[in-house]
């Protein structure tokens, strides 16, 4: 996930969620195509959503 902009201690958290079972999505895009893919997580139910 560094690779992806990610912090390391933010990716370490993503990791526990996963291992948890929950779920982790990632999107590739342009600033108005990924906004507009966050709002529709949003609107779906998902928490923690972040553009890096």
């Amino acid at each position: 996930m560094i690779d992806w902009g990610i912090p390391e201690a933010e990716g370490q958290h993503y990791e526990e969620d996963v291992k948890q079972g929950k779920i982790l999505v990632t999107v590739q895009g342009n600033e108005p195509h990924l906004n507009e893919a966050g709002d529709v997580l949003r609107q779906h139910g998902a928490h923690d959503v972040k553009t890096f």
